[in-house]
């Protein structure tokens, strides 16, 4: 008897500990389903801050569906060999585009903050502006990953997204003549994907961003923002940033970042007039240890800067090699001062 009672204990223990799946579809879904299955699944995208995921879970949408609101992760947390997984999937036998996630009026699509071991990978982000101003937020983002005062952000694979259309404005909202010519931007814009940490004692590291295609924002394509190198270990390639209001890629107070295999088409765009106007294809600021190689930088605009690529101040061995640049307002690379 004690011997039958150890093999079920045993037998217990791994069920209790086995990854799950959980189903979301905004029309067949209802939030008091278990989500376990395609046919008992959640509606809300609000309900996935309240689950307890363990490594290995997924969160699975509806392809060729889509969802309004917001994913929001905050101190979740998989394995390097289990992570947490957020994707759409096909729900029957018919192909069909990824989930679109419509965070109209919201601050972003997905908000990543003290998480480690998540991957995000197709997915469709939009966010045109707002029905009713919230004055209380800063921007649009289609991804925001950051961190607390105390936090760690690690080990992050964003893949294979689309966004596209992210403005904080609604459409024709002018910005005015003397907007671009300030240095980043004094009013509220869209972004695409953003790394924050302005906290000196927090890390962001480890992030992959990788096949995504970044279009029709009001700002910049691909953009982090550190304090005293507290992010670093970031890999950004193959993906397409084009027709973005601001720079296609820029980063600020980073270390040991790989940029390669991008491609960055028509950053500093004015084809709507809640863009910024003004970009490099890709720039740095007090970064150290950046690679930038293998990209194509091209029809970059604006009044200044808007280079292919360029160094601004306060960086160190930051390297450009074998990149293209073509037809860019800047020329080819601009380099800034108290660079070594």
């Amino acid at each position: 008897m004690k011997y039958s009672l150890v093999a079920l204990l045993f037998f217990i223990i791994p069920l209790q500990n086995e990854a799950r799946d959980y189903y979301f579809h905004p029309t067949k879904g209802m939030d008091q389903n278990d989500g376990l299955s395609k046919n008992q699944p959640f509606k809300s995208l609000s309900v996935i801050a309240s689950l307890r995921l363990k490594a290995g879970d997924r969160i699975i949408l509806a392809n060729g569906q889509t969802y309004e609101g917001s994913i929001h992760l905050a101190g979740q947390h998989g394995t390097n060999n289990q992570h947490i997984v957020i994707s759409s999937e096909n729900w029957d036998q018919h192909q069909m585009p990824n989930a679109i996630v419509d965070f109209k009026n919201l601050e972003a699509g997905i908000y990543i903050r003290d998480c480690s071991h998540i991957t995000i990978n197709n997915v469709h982000l939009t966010g045109n502006g707002y029905s009713k101003k919230d004055e209380n937020q800063s921007m649009r983002c289609g991804i925001i990953i950051t961190v607390s005062e105390v936090g760690n952000t690690s080990n992050i694979i964003i893949s294979d997204l689309k966004i596209k259309e992210v403005y904080y404005e609604n459409p024709g909202f002018q910005r005015g003549a003397s907007e671009v010519k300030t240095a980043n931007g004094t009013q509220k814009y869209g972004w695409g994907i953003r790394l924050i940490n302005l906290h000196t004692r927090s890390v962001i590291q480890k992030v992959y961003i990788a096949n995504c295609d970044i279009s029709e924002l009001a700002h910049t394509g691909i953009k982090l923002t550190g304090s005293d190198k507290n992010i670093h270990d970031i890999e950004i390639t193959n993906n397409i940033v084009s027709n973005v209001g601001g720079p296609g890629i820029q980063m600020s107070e980073v270390a040991d970042v790989w940029v390669h295999d991008n491609t960055v088409s028509h950053s500093g765009s004015t084809t709507d007039t809640r863009k910024w106007g003004r970009g490099s294809g890709l720039w740095t600021w007090g970064a150290s240890r950046v690679l930038i190689e293998k990209n194509k930088f091209l029809y970059a605009n604006g009044p200044g800067d808007s280079a292919g690529a360029h160094i601004d101040f306060n960086c160190d061995n930051v390297i450009i090699q074998y990149n293209f640049s073509a037809y860019n307002a800047g020329g080819f690379c601009e380099i800034l001062g108290n660079n070594y």
